[in-house]
């Protein structure tokens, strides 16, 4: 949870809000009770370790990388949550704390106005888009913001255009938007998967 989302729904249901931490391979791995931006981790239940350690904005931050200790498999496996995570000047952390979760930083997109773009801002608004095969939002290291669709066979790519366009202006009317007509989408060789949104 954001802090934004978090102060929310303390608002609307009152009580203490406790925002979790976990992936598929890992569903717990810790947890912050208040608004203090750290996670405590279930150190029972996982290894935590902080990777690629650097700083950004000047604030050194690390990818975590976690050892889920419940699956009792044999050897463990570490994976890659590929998020990027505030590294403490604590001797608590990474083992038993890290801090605030920033996220993936290649799967978010900066917005002109300085809003944020994620898989599900775009999955929400081309999940049901008929006219296209696949559809991929990049950013380049300029800054752009572009549409890159797989169109159907036999469609008119103008008013591909004009849908896809509505669509966007919809939710993001001041946000400016290229549009590209490819005729394939690699997938992403980090994950093996396709990615609909990603940083160049």
């Amino acid at each position: 949870l954001f802090p934004e989302q978090r102060q929310k729904f303390a608002a609307c249901m009152g009580g203490d809000v406790v925002s979790h931490y976990g992936i598929m391979e890992c569903p717990t791995i810790g947890f912050d009770a208040g608004i203090n931006d750290r996670k405590r981790i279930f150190t029972n239940a996982c290894m935590m370790e902080l990777l690629n350690i650097a700083e950004r904005d000047g604030v050194p931050q690390g990818e975590p990388v976690i050892t889920n200790l419940v699956n009792w498999t044999m050897p463990f496996i570490r994976y890659n949550t590929h998020d990027s995570a505030v590294m403490l000047d604590d001797t608590d952390c990474p083992t038993k704390m890290i801090g605030s979760i920033c996220g993936r930083l290649d799967d978010t997109l900066t917005l002109a106005g300085g809003g944020k773009l994620t898989h599900h801002h775009a999955y929400g608004m081309f999940c049901d888009f008929d006219d296209c095969m696949q559809y991929k939002f990049v950013q380049t290291r300029d800054g752009q913001i572009i549409l890159r669709l797989n169109t159907r066979k036999g469609v008119e790519q103008t008013l591909v255009r004009e849908k896809a366009l509505a669509r966007w202006n919809q939710r993001y009317p001041a946000e400016p938007l290229d549009i590209e007509f490819v005729e394939t989408m690699p997938i992403d060789l980090k994950t093996g998967k396709f990615k609909n949104i990603e940083r160049l």
